[in-house]
């Protein structure tokens, strides 16, 4: 049996690993590029002398700037461009008003956590309360003060990247780096609501480790870590960057595959049995197994409570029907000779 220096090697290994990421139709998908792109600020102002003068002190501060000179033109922008990193809005404006823009915003899921700053000539105290009331992030006052505006866009900026972190973090679980259930039933939900507006299938699939805590009492909690790694890792790997990979919870895990159905689903499930069955359990000679319930959705009618209550039911048919064909795990134990060697100072 392997000790913990070596278990815990072969932890980090797993974690550290660079593996490409292989679909189904044979190709292969790169890592996403990291960018160190200019925070993008959504400038809404009708006024043009104004909106020069915040465009170039913003873009001398570091600032990408996207115009737009009223409501309703930020509103096209916000739906079909990329998302900004926080708006700049103009309270007076013709078409729609900046109290109108910012209700709409907040009621948009994809923007309403952007930051919103709003500028007016007012100023009154009224007014100001009813802004912050409405979802705005921040009020300032005509005439701009550059020094003043850049300070505050910085501090929104800060404030809303502390918040995504925070946000990715509790919906991702430390140890595989997949979904955790929060994060995986909110993914599932939207990847159901999109499949069903398109009538398009949506397959689910539950998979569970098998013997797991034999797996945790034999070898320890280390090498049922390392187990949950390559069981993660193996899905990450052969599904597409659009499919769900979540983890449950213990050794639970779920996949969900928008727009793919019969026979597919099962060629996938198949698929995935083998690959993980790659993997040896640590410190034992015997691959990682799993059982998977699968259901597939072909007339989008489901809700995601009762594509969790059949693929449950299709996960534990599966692992009673495999139950008798699992080898008991053992121990590998070493060699007399070797266990003499080890002993010796």
């Amino acid at each position: 049996m392997p000790d913990s220096q070596e278990l815990g090697a072969r932890c980090v290994g797993t974690i550290a690993a660079a593996r490409e990421c292989v679909m189904f139709n044979g190709s292969t998908l790169a890592s996403a590029p990291q960018t160190n792109a200019r925070p993008t600020v959504l400038l809404v102002e009708d006024d043009p002398y104004v909106a020069k003068f915040i465009r170039k002190r913003l873009i001398l501060e570091g600032f990408a700037v996207v115009e737009c000179s009223d409501g309703k033109e930020a509103l096209v922008s916000l739906r079909t461009e990329p998302l900004p990193d926080l708006i700049l809005s103009d309270l007076r404006m013709p078409q729609l008003d900046g109290f109108a823009l910012l209700e709409t915003i907040r009621d948009m899921e994809q923007a309403s956590h952007l930051p919103i700053i709003i500028l007016s000539g007012a100023g009154t105290v009224e007014e100001r309360v009813n802004c912050l009331e409405r979802g705005a992030a921040d009020y300032l006052c005509k005439p701009i003060d550059g020094v003043e505006l850049a300070a505050r866009v910085r501090m929104h900026l800060r404030n809303t990247a502390e918040l995504r972190r925070l946000r990715k973090e509790a919906r991702f679980d430390p140890l595989t780096r997949c979904l955790n259930r929060r994060g995986a039933v909110e993914a599932l939900q939207r990847e159901i609501d999109r499949c069903h507006r398109a009538e398009t299938p949506m397959s689910v699939m539950l998979i569970d480790a098998d013997r797991f805590k034999h797996i945790n009492d034999t070898y320890g909690h280390a090498a049922g870590d390392v187990v949950l790694l390559e069981i993660a890792n193996t899905l990450k790997e052969c599904l597409r960057m659009t499919d769900v990979v979540g983890r449950l919870g213990g050794d639970e895990f779920v996949i969900a595959l928008p727009g793919v159905g019969d026979p597919l689903a099962t060629q996938i499930k198949t698929r995935l049995r083998e690959r993980i069955a790659k993997n040896i359990v640590p410190g034992s000679e015997h691959p990682v197994s799993i059982s998977i319930g699968l259901v597939v959705d072909t007339e989008a009618e489901f809700s995601l409570a009762q594509l969790f209550e059949h693929a449950d039911a299709a996960m534990y048919r599966d692992k009673r029907n495999r139950r008798n064909t699992l080898t008991v795990l053992k121990v590998v134990e070493p060699e007399p000779e070797e266990a003499a060697q080890e002993s010796l100072p």
